[in-house]
């Protein structure tokens, strides 16, 4: 089977090349004419809020600052997940810093 291929392949070089140049051809005009969205753009849209209150535990941050600043955030159209998360005051600020981050889906108009 390979031997005959090889025997039609070397009796019509020309053919072969020919065919080869053609395939490659096809490759390249199929590589230019690619529409964009054969790579689509991952990356999510989201915000990030930090909020760093003096002078409040970090269980009063979360309760007066963090929870009705996700709740109003969750409220937006196109939100898709919201998280928080909060450290500790440090000894040298004295303030307890939070973050909620909101994903949001895109919303096509």
């Amino acid at each position: 089977m390979i031997s005959s291929i090889i025997d039609f392949s070397l009796k019509n070089r020309f053919l072969v090349i020919m065919g080869s140049l053609l395939l490659l051809a096809a490759g390249i005009f199929s590589a230019l004419h690619l529409p964009v969205d054969a790579v689509p753009d991952i990356t999510n849209t989201q915000v990030q809020v930090n909020t760093a209150v003096p002078g409040l535990a970090p269980e009063e941050t979360e309760k007066l600052v963090t929870y009705p600043l996700e709740l109003a955030l969750a409220g937006i159209q196109g939100v898709r997940n919201s998280a928080r998360s909060r450290s500790p005051a440090s000894r040298r600020s004295r303030s307890c810093s939070a973050t909620v981050l909101t994903c949001f889906a895109l919303v096509s108009s």
